[in-house]
């Protein structure tokens, strides 16, 4: 038990120190990369070689937000000036480690802290937001703070009705999702990228033990906010004209679909976070890939860019795959979580069921468009095409390549993680068969 808690201890007190020891390098953004490299490497390490029994959710969880970070910040082109950004990504990812790994009330407090933060990042960080957006985020993510802080003073099925309330403010749904699109949108640097993998990551960790005790009638009230998530966040996303717009609008299609096989009576745990990593990793990518062309060329809108296809080939064939990725075709893993999802049901024909081939529509739709408008056209003579580095090049082939796995092998990844605990066992099997 001492073990754990020391474990535990490390993954959320790392982070937060490596964020503080980071400040020797802030006006080093190179070296300030490097370093943060190194200390998400050995989060990464750490909670993947962590040999003591940890529920098999939460660990998988622990690692998509340990590889987002990493990913993130192997990615984040640097300019000229300083990565401030890396600093709220480390300090949000121990206080998410501080929530996954806690238990009542400490997880609570931990993950209020996170609001706060959010909050605070608004009004420092927050760029172009408008009144309403700031309203969005001070108002939802105040809301949360409080059901978080108040919901253990009603009973079982009240407590889970609130926190489930709080928690569909990280895990997106219609209509407290305003605070996860400002964050998306607004938000600079490599921020976005890791928000849209952070944020529901924790939404699921915190839903899944209340969502069995939800009583019949807000499940129903729940399959009506995801499907009006769905109708909204598609047509929404056919009319914009910024491509971080156009991914949150995306963002709140794939998620309202999750909430639909949560207000199902069938809804499967394994078949939830299979769907989660594939499409907040996907997601993840798509943004991260913007976030090194809004840094190149300015956050311009969509019709301002072209010919990227000849220009930046790098940047052009990882673009066109990991759009495959997100748009929901064969061999990789949000392909497998929309088939699990859509055809689990022991009823037959639903209008959940349509209405989640409508979202896979919607994304197959507007995600090939998006990638038309800039990979063809004209160039600008007066842009200089930077294509990827290979940092940014690795990063997103290794992304890539998990997308493929969650695709054709999903439990593969889910017995890698329990290598560290088998070979702990056959060591100690050896040391009493060998005294």
């Amino acid at each position: 038990m001492e073990t754990t808690i020391n474990i535990t201890q490390t993954l959320i007190l790392v982070p937060i120190f490596g964020a503080i020891l980071g400040l020797f390098f802030r006006k080093k953004p190179k070296a300030l990369k490097g370093w943060f490299f190194a200390i998400t490497s050995l989060i990464l390490f750490a909670i993947f070689l962590n040999p003591e029994s940890v529920a098999p959710t939460t660990k998988s969880l622990a690692l998509l937000i340990a590889l987002a970070a990493w990913l993130c910040i192997l990615a984040r082109y640097l300019e000229s000036n300083t990565a401030f950004d890396l600093f709220e990504i480390l300090i949000l990812m121990g206080l998410g480690f501080g929530f996954l790994f806690s238990v009542k009330p400490l997880n609570h407090i931990f993950l209020a802290s996170i609001f706060a933060l959010l909050i605070s990042m608004q009004w420092r960080i927050g760029g172009e937001a408008s009144a309403p957006e700031k309203f969005w985020v001070i108002g939802l993510n105040g809301l949360a703070i409080i059901l978080l802080g108040t919901a253990s003073l009603f009973s079982a099925q009240n407590e889970a009705i609130l926190l489930s309330l709080a928690y569909s403010m990280l895990l997106p749904l219609f209509p407290f999702h305003g605070a996860y699109a400002v964050f998306l949108k607004r938000f600079p640097g490599a921020l976005p990228p890791f928000l849209s993998l952070f944020l529901p990551s924790l939404g699921l960790h915190g839903l899944l033990p209340q969502i069995q005790m939800l009583p019949p009638g807000i499940k129903h009230l729940l399959l009506v906010c995801a499907i009006s998530g769905i109708i909204i966040g598609g047509l929404r996303s056919l009319v914009q004209i910024r491509v971080p717009d156009v991914l949150s609008q995306i963002a709140l299609v794939f998620w309202s679909v999750l909430w639909w096989h949560f207000s199902r009576p069938e809804a499967s745990t394994n078949t939830a976070l299979l769907f989660l990593s594939a499409v907040a990793l996907s997601l993840c990518g798509l943004f991260l890939m913007w976030h090194g062309l809004a840094a190149r060329f300015g956050n311009l809108i969509i019709n301002q860019f072209g010919g990227l296809s000849s220009a930046m080939p790098r940047f052009s064939v990882l673009f066109v795959l990991l759009c495959t990725a997100a748009m929901g075709l064969p061999l990789f893993g949000v392909f497998s979580g929309f088939i699990k999802m859509a055809f689990s049901s022991t009823s037959g024909f639903s209008w959940g069921l349509l209405f989640t081939l409508f979202a896979w529509v919607f994304a197959s739709w507007r995600i090939p468009t998006l990638m038309q408008s800039l990979l063809f056209g004209k160039q600008n003579p007066q842009w200089i095409y930077d294509d990827l580095g290979l940092g940014e090049t690795t990063a997103f082939s290794l992304l890539l390549a998990v997308l493929f796995i969650l695709g054709v092998a999903p439990q593969t990844l889910m017995e890698l993680q329990h290598f560290p605990e088998l070979s702990a066992h056959l060591s100690a099997t050896r040391m009493e068969n060998n005294p």
